[in-house]
């Protein structure tokens, strides 16, 4: 118990927190007959740390406290229902490794789901710990002398939640196809270049409130991570500062014009303003391989100011959780999951789709791919077809995936890729017909 109050403690966010606690639960409800209670179980963590979020006016500060303490009864409760919700299972010899004592399965719960947050040393190849993801936290709270600098860095930290979200990866897993710019550390860093040098002037032309802001209270002792607790308890301030970010993003779109074309002909077309020009330049890869990113045009303006408020981490950690349990269970299953039928993790991110702003399905389809080794391109173009009757709708509703399977080299990886599924496969096949066999000789000389 202290192991798991000590790593409550550690948590150094609500979001972390969360992740924690759903997994500790997890792992101390992982049994078939386990099920029910559970789903019970995150259902009511799930609801509380909504609720608590949503408090308007408690800072962030006040609202973890909250939540530890809430985490810690939480999992009191947990463990003392868990060896009453269903009779021991008797392990496979194989493996024989669980623990007899209770509070040494605690402690190697909570210490597995603390590692697998933090640390990138876990194995895929273990087949009793989760699929090996490694996730990046927002960038480091820093206090700052003067406003401007400090309201700079808090822009930053609090995109750094999203774009590291799309950043977390599996170490254990080559992909040979370049990355889309939003699972990339290299365009996130010429991203915050582009807020610092661009967005941010144009949000004080566009806002007295935020030069009125830096007079309202004493910022010394505020941090870049702390600001938004101040800023999200005022209604007034948060829609002052969303409203200038969007203008300041919106005074670089293209603009329409009139012009002739070769034939003498007058057309209108969009002309990229010199702001435009320059988000382009800095916002280039270095070279073709570090990352994908189409011409910056108005859609891409789009995503970009809604990463700043459109994105709720909560639920997108969320979701992050479901989509890998529901890969583990229909793709990589340990022996002490519930199989999940074909097609779960399709129809999860169809619902994720719908539930999250515009082009998030793209990336989290994208990320499902980078993370999960039993993804395919296949398993991706698949994907696609449930969001359009043809390519023209596809392109549409999943503008950066489609991108993503249009690339020159997917034709030759997705060959690479099957040819090396039917291989698992069939020395999957091999080795059941040898255990099989195996079987049925110790039979026989029984």
């Amino acid at each position: 118990m202290d192991t798991a109050f000590a790593a409550i403690d550690a948590a150094a966010d609500v979001a972390g927190l969360l992740s924690l606690l759903d997994g500790i639960v997890c792992q101390l409800f992982k049994r078939e007959a386990d099920a029910p209670h559970r789903e019970k179980a995150l259902l009511v963590v799930t609801s509380y740390f909504y609720g608590i979020r949503d408090i308007k006016g408690m800072a962030e500060a006040d609202k973890l406290v909250k939540l530890r303490k809430f985490s810690k009864e939480i999992l009191q409760i947990v463990i003392k229902q868990r060896p009453l919700v269903a009779a021991p299972i008797q392990e496979p010899a194989a493996t024989g490794r669980r623990a007899t004592d209770l509070q040494q399965e605690v402690r190697a719960a909570v210490v597995e789901v603390a590692t697998d947050l933090l640390d990138t040393s876990i194995s895929v190849d273990d087949v009793e710990k989760p699929t090996a993801i490694q996730m990046l936290a927002p960038i480091a709270p820093a206090k700052f002398a003067n406003f401007r600098d400090l309201f700079t860095a808090a822009l930053q930290h609090r995109l750094s939640g999203v774009t590291r979200f799309f950043q977390r990866q599996n170490r254990e897993l080559d992909r040979e196809l370049v990355k889309p710019f939003l699972l990339s550390a290299e365009f996130e860093a010429k991203f915050m270049i582009v807020v610092a040098k661009i967005i941010v002037p144009k949000m004080y032309a566009a806002s007295r409130s935020i030069a009125m802001l830096e007079t309202s209270q004493n910022w010394g002792e505020i941090n870049s991570a702390t600001f938004w607790g101040v800023v999200d308890g005022n209604e007034k301030t948060r829609s002052s500062i969303l409203a200038a970010w969007e203008e300041a993003w919106n005074s670089c779109k293209q603009r329409e014009t009139l012009k002739k074309d070769a034939a003498g002909q007058t057309r209108r077309v969009l002309m990229a303003l010199p702001e435009l020009k320059e988000i382009r330049q800095i916002l280039a890869p270095d070279t073709p391989d570090s990352y994908d990113l189409p011409p910056v045009r108005n859609s891409e303006i789009e995503l970009f100011v809604s990463l700043l408020y459109d994105f709720d981490m909560y639920r997108l950690d969320y979701c992050f959780n479901k989509l890998r349990q529901l890969y583990e269970q229909e793709m990589d299953r340990r022996w002490y999951q519930d199989k999940a039928r074909q097609g779960a993790l399709r129809d999860s991110l169809l619902d994720a789709i719908d539930a999250f702003p515009d082009r998030t399905g793209d990336f989290l389809a994208l990320l499902c791919y980078y993370c999960f080794p039993n993804t395919d391109i296949f398993f991706l173009e698949k994907f696609t077809h449930n969001k359009g009757a043809n390519h023209a709708q596809r392109v549409e509703r999943l503008p950066y995936l489609m991108r993503f399977l249009s690339g020159d080299m997917v034709t030759d990886v997705r060959q690479r890729e099957m040819q090396e599924k039917r291989e698992r496969e069939d020395a999957a096949k091999q080795e059941m017909a040898r255990q099989r066999e195996a079987e049925r000789e110790r039979q026989a000389q029984l």
